[in-house]
Order: structure tokens, then C-alpha cells, then sequence
């Protein structure tokens, strides 16, 4: 097993057609067999500015040529595969692991899911469940009393951040908290990410008494070609009257309201399967559940048997549930 070179990119995208799978791209390995035929691969994404992370995508391999129990074992070595060389360093790689559980088949790898053996053997460690959301912004919900948008500018930066700084060190949704010690950090990886192409998109909950209550962030089609609901939270102080609800439906009217007749584009969101308030006040705006999946991370080098982590490897740990 090496890194992919430019060599190996057709007999990966001819791989890719017979399994159905994603084509081989960014920072990869490949498995050879000893006659330099080409019988699986793993692609990364980049690194994760904010917090050193990459992705690592579902492995491919040739079910063609291997047995279940050989496909099985070179999944294990590519999803352990260290995709440091000729790549920018990672501290952690996530993989998204699908639900429900379904058993290898046709390749043993995508489309599919990589059973949780073959995740712990590759040095994997499950983290946390999530569930993603769509709506498709044919039906809204009529404005509700009593409450007020206010839609971000400038001068109300600082506003928006306080809201953010004191909802994001007390949310709900595990995928935050390794952030919630930094959320200065986070405020700014937000205004680089969801703010830059539709500030106006952004909204603070504003109740009739004059006290914000939470806010939206909403993420306009670009990267992603849907409508992306970036962050969504309430205070812990004004959690349990239904602000969440209205934020839902506010962002679904925004967003429509951006899509036009009729819609090009849903709306869509992730969050944690165990963040039941935040799942019911979806629900309630129109939002249905679309996939499962886990989350699993692992140390960015997996140490071969006897060998030593290489330098600021060492104290690396992935979470536990």
C-alpha cells in the first residue's frame, strides 16, 4: 500500500464504476496486488482549520478479485492507512459511518457500511450519533406573535457573538463541545464559513419583552447544494417555551423565501440523535429525517505493531461515547 500517484487515477475511476462508488480524489492511498494491479483505495478530505481533522471517505476495494474475508482485512489496512505523505497533518480522522447496519456486499466498502469490527481494528473509536434533516421549502409556517427578527449587520456583530458565545458553551449537541472552550474561535470559523456569501440569512430571536433568546445561522447553496442550517441554538435560560420551534420556522421561511417558486434547493441540517428537544422542535417545523449516521475518530497515525508513534503522535486520544 503507497500514496495514489497520478498513474493510478484511471485504473481507480474504472474501480469506482464497477462498484458504484465515490472516484478516487484528494490525498489517498491505494492497494496493489503484487502484480501492480490495482485492488482498493481511501480517499481524504482536507484538514479542518478549526480543529485539525480530516475526513476519511468509504473505502473501495475489487470484490471481483478478493474473497469477502481478504476484502474485509484490506478495508481494515486502508481505513488505517496513514494519508500524512504528501498531505497537510492532521491531528484526528473522522469517518462517517452509515446507519443502519447492513452487511458488506458487491465491494466491502461503499455504498454500504463498514462493520464496527473492522473500525475498532483500524484504530477507531465511536463518538456520536447524527441524524440529517431536509426540508423541502414547499410549506411554511405563518409568522408566530411575539417575537421578533432581527437580521445581521455589522454593527450588531457584537450582539450576534455574545448570543453565540453564551448558546455554544451550553449546547445540547455533542458535536460542539470540542469547541466549547474556544468559542471565540468558533464565532470566527462561523463568519467564515456561513457568513461569507449571505449575511442576511443569519437571524437573533427577540422576544416582545426586548430579551434575545437564540439565533440562527443559515447557509445559502455553494459548497453544499442545499440550503444548510449552520447553527441553531437557544439559551440554556430560555430553553422549554418553544423558541427553538420558531427559530426552525423562521429558518425555513428565510431559506425559502431564497429558494423561490418552486424551490431549487431544500433545506438541510445535522444534529445529534441523543439532543431529543432540538430533534422535536425540527419535526414540528417541517423537517424529516433523511439518513443516520455515526461518527467515529481515530488518532491521525495508527502505529504499525512494534513501531513506535511518530513525534506529537504519542498523546493523541480519541473520545470515548
Amino acid at each position: 500500500m503507497r500514496p495514489a500517484r497520478a498513474g493510478d487515477r484511471a485504473a481507480a475511476a474504472a474501480l469506482a464504476r464497477r462498484c458504484g462508488a465515490a472516484a478516487l480524489r484528494g490525498p489517498a492511498q491505494v492497494a496493489l496486488d503484487r502484480e501492480g494491479r490495482l485492488l482498493g483505495y481511501v480517499t481524504h478530505g482536507p484538514v479542518d482549520p478549526d480543529d485539525g481533522w480530516r475526513t476519511v471517505h468509504d473505502p473501495v476495494v475489487d470484490r471481483a478479485t478478493l474473497s469477502k474475508a481478504a476484502a474485509a482485512r484490506l478495508v481494515e489496512r486502508l481505513l488505517g492507512a496513514d494519508p500524512a505523505v504528501g498531505a497537510p497533518p492532521a491531528t484526528r480522522i473522522r469517518y462517517h459511518q452509515r446507519d443502519p447496519a447492513s452487511p458488506l456486499r458487491g465491494t466491502a466498502a461503499a455504498p454500504g457500511r463498514v462493520p464496527d469490527p473492522i473500525l475498532i481494528r483500524a484504530g477507531f473509536t465511536r463518538w456520536l450519533r447524527r441524524l440529517r434533516m431536509e426540508h423541502t421549502l414547499t410549506v411554511t409556517q405563518p409568522p408566530p406573535q411575539g417575537i421578533a427578527w432581527v437580521t445581521y449587520r455589522p454593527h450588531l456583530d457584537g450582539r450576534f457573538r455574545a448570543l453565540f458565545r453564551a448558546s455554544f458553551r451550553g449546547s445540547l449537541d455533542r458535536a460542539y463541545a470540542r469547541a466549547a472552550e474556544d468559542p471565540a474561535t468558533a464565532w470566527a470559523a462561523a463568519r467564515r464559513d456561513a457568513g461569507r456569501a449571505a449575511p442576511h440569512l443569519w437571524i437573533l430571536a427577540r422576544t416582545a419583552a426586548g430579551r434575545d433568546v437564540g439565533l440562527c445561522l443559515l447557509d445559502p447553496p455553494g459548497i453544499y447544494p442545499t440550503f444548510v442550517v449552520f447553527y441553531l441554538a437557544v439559551l440554556p435560560s430560555a430553553r422549554g417555551h418553544g423558541f427553538g420551534r420558531l427559530l426552525a420556522a423562521e429558518a425555513v421561511r428565510r431559506a425559502a423565501a431564497a429558494a423561490g417558486r418552486p424551490p431549487r434547493h431544500p433545506l438541510r441540517l445535522t444534529v445529534d440523535l441523543d439532543n431529543l428537544p432540538a430533534v422535536a422542535a425540527y419535526r414540528a417545523a417541517g423537517f424529516h429525517p433523511r439518513q443516520a449516521h455515526t461518527l467515529w475518530l481515530r488518532p491521525a497515525v495508527v502505529p504499525q505493531e512494534g513501531t513506535p508513534p511518530p513525534p506529537g503522535q504519542a498523546g493523541v486520544a480519541t473520545p470515548g461515547l
